[in-house]
């Protein structure tokens, strides 16, 4: 009988992946010099919102989320779910951290 390699996704390599991502993603180099722009980079969401992205991550990384009682077939199949999962987390906390810049939320947020 052969002898079967069974995984679960883990929630600590979606956070160390979604961190870096996002720490990666930290600047729009939409300006660039090198595609015909401007060579300044404005941070879209630097610095890093640690409390920002653990309130997410304790959100979207619940323990009773299906993803993470699956048991997966291999490692990679693990694997794959954990990027799906941290692709949805950069995408949560980039789109939070542009409503910030928007100036109509801040207006709002300032009659608050």
């Amino acid at each position: 009988m052969e002898p079967t390699s069974r995984a679960y996704p883990m929630r600590v390599f979606v956070k160390h992946r979604a961190k870096e991502q996002i720490k990666a993603r930290a600047y729009d180099r939409s300006g660039d010099s090198s595609q015909g722009g401007t060579a300044s980079h404005r941070p879209l969401y630097s610095p890093f919102d640690e409390r920002l992205f653990e309130d997410i991550a304790t959100t979207l990384l619940s323990p009773s989320r299906p993803e993470f009682r699956h048991q997966c077939k291999s490692r990679q199949e693990a694997a794959e779910i954990e990027a799906r999962i941290a692709a949805e987390l950069v995408e949560i906390y980039a789109q939070i951290k542009l409503n910030q810049r928007d100036p109509l939320v801040q207006m709002l947020n300032a009659l608050l």
